[in-house]
């Protein structure tokens, strides 16, 4: 799918000639199977603002008319939705781009293009300016109508000028006068404009279009539903102020409907909690967050410099920087490897975090749930969890190798640790007693811990996991798959981020819990079949356990 997508995104249909029929009714047929499996959201099914902030709608009428939602907006039923534009108006030609006019162009399908190349054509191809309003036809959308506009862009460096505000002003008014004149039109949904890759400053952007749509809605009684799009957790939370700041409420206090606090926090729990009780099958993703969550924070200073006053003192700062550093002596290195191992790999004390993804695992039949983990420091096992069904696609810190490597023999790192921490120095950090450095038993040359970190892995010890694990995978296709993933970011994405988005992506009953505070974001073509949370991974852990009645 991505590929189609990407040929679609790069076709010139100026230059090109139009699609034939055939191909058409294919790519149609193919692009409503994603929107069937992304799932469609009736706006109309959505809790207002007056829900949301626990507003009197007698004093406040016009939040019965208000929605903010955070999702997909390609998955959204309604009349109208708004694309933020360019000015050549025919949509984004990089393949996979993240902005919203190639997600809202990929969706629709390649007509939609066709409709922005006529309305090019009329106006003699000259730039679309700033703060209009171009209709088309919505296609393969769930939504009607697609309404075209290019709002202000803001150059690095560059200040925002009063032009720029009346320019976004514009083109959230122009959008919902554009909608109230569409045949039958009564709702619309505004994504951010000009505040993603333009460059609008986000809460500025809020403002503004929470203040354009009251004015407009004031005077004028077409619309029944104006839903704000967001994408990210963070915008959620600026539209949330702007909205508080535009309704007289106090800034800080917290969301509410009907009186219950902490409203979407518990939304999304629910869901999750609803979707790991249907669940025929749960696999567990975790990454270098959730050994972060128990406590092993790799770019943590403070620890570091608690657990290794030695290094501090030679001017080093975290664990983290010593994936793949080499500018340093045997003895200083092992000094300080094995003694980490010890700590991390050995004695580490076992964490609620993992506790509670264990309740949820052993809450099914074992072979009814797999570990996924780019962390080789071996928690799961520590915590409880059956090795035979931890994949540890980065290796693991309990076993050496050969750094040549000379054979692909493995040994075990314990005995090394035991044979080495009599002799490390603890105000120099290193080991004083050369015949305890590690060495090759084969080949006498240098080793290190049998993880993933160059052409020198050897990943025999793990193939038989690996395959386990993929068999497991591909059995839970079609089936009520719950993934959940935890801290796992962009450092080494293709580990276990995109393989966890991909198995969602490919069975349309998988359903998606990410748990990310720096990264909870999910890809738009997930977006219906995902809860995020940005909250830290023991709050949100708990609360799945406590839902789920499990001891």
């Amino acid at each position: 799918m991505r590929t189609v997508r990407a040929l679609l995104t790069v076709r010139d249909a100026m230059e090109n000639a139009p699609l034939g029929n055939k191909v058409q009714a294919d790519i149609d047929l193919l692009l409503q199977h994603a929107s069937v499996a992304r799932g469609v959201v009736d706006a109309a099914t959505l809790p207002s603002v007056s829900d949301l902030l626990g507003l009197d709608i007698t004093q406040h009428p016009l939040a019965s008319r208000i929605v903010l939602w955070r999702g997909d907006i390609t998955s959204l039923k309604v009349d109208a939705i708004v694309n933020a534009a360019n000015s050549g108006l025919l949509g984004c030609f990089r393949p996979n781009h993240p902005c919203i006019d190639n997600v809202i162009h990929a969706a629709a399908g390649p007509r939609l293009r066709d409709d922005c190349v006529l309305i090019r054509r009329a106006q003699q191809y000259q730039p679309e300016p700033n703060g209009t309003a171009r209709a088309t036809r919505a296609y393969n959308l769930p939504s009607r109508f697609v309404l075209h506009t290019v709002g202000p862009a803001i150059e690095r460096g560059r200040d925002v000028t009063p032009r720029d505000d009346a320019d976004l002003i514009s083109s959230y008014r122009s959008c919902l006068q554009c909608a109230s004149e569409l045949p039958d039109s009564r709702s619309i949904a505004l994504c951010c404009v000009s505040t993603g890759v333009f460059g609008f400053p986000a809460a500025r952007g809020a403002r503004i279009a929470v203040a354009t749509v009251l004015e407009f809605l004031a005077n004028n009684p077409t619309l029944d539903r104006v839903v704000f799009n967001v994408f990210r957790p963070e915008d959620e939370e600026l539209y949330i102020a702007a909205l508080r700041r535009a309704f007289g409420l106090p800034l800080d206090a917290p969301a509410v409907s009907n009186g219950q606090p902490d409203v979407a926090f518990n939304a999304k729990l629910s869901k999750a909690t609803q979707w790991l009780r249907d669940a025929d099958y749960v696999l567990i993703a975790g990454g270098a967050g959730l050994s972060a969550a128990a406590g092993l924070d790799y770019n943590d200073r403070a620890l570091f410099k608690r657990l290794f006053p030695a290094m501090a003192a030679r001017g080093h700062r975290c664990m983290y920087e010593f994936i793949g550093f080499t500018n340093w002596t045997p003895e200083l290195q092992w000094g300080y490897l094995l003694s980490q191992l010890d700590k991390a790999r050995y004695n580490w004390p076992l964490s609620s975090v993992y506790g509670n993804l264990l309740a949820i695992a052993q809450s099914r039949a074992a072979e009814h749930h797999f570990v996924l983990t780019s962390n080789a420091d071996g928690m799961f096992e520590r915590n409880g969890f059956d090795k035979t069904r931890v994949y540890t696609a980065q290796g693991e810190y309990g076993r050496m190798q050969c750094l040549k490597p000379c054979t692909q023999q493995v040994w075990p790192t314990r005995p090394l640790i035991d044979a080495a921490l009599p002799f490390v120095d603890p105000a120099t950090q290193e080991i004083t007693n050369a015949d305890v450095v590690p060495r090759c038993p084969n080949c006498g040359g240098p080793v290190m811990m049998n993880v993933r970190g160059g052409n020198w892995f050897i990943d025999q010890p793990y193939r038989e996991l690996r395959a386990a694990f993929h068999n497991w995978l591909k059995s839970t296709r079609d089936k009520r798959l719950v993934v959940i993933e935890v801290g796992a970011g962009f450092n080494t994405p293709m580990v276990v981020r995109y393989p966890c988005e991909d198995a969602v992506e490919h069975n349309p009953q998988a359903r998606f819990i990410r748990i990310n505070t720096e990264h909870s974001e999910v890809p738009s073509s997930l977006t219906n079949r995902s809860v995020s949370f940005d909250q830290d991974a023991t709050t949100v852990l708990e609360r799945l356990r406590a839902g789920l009645n499990l001891v």
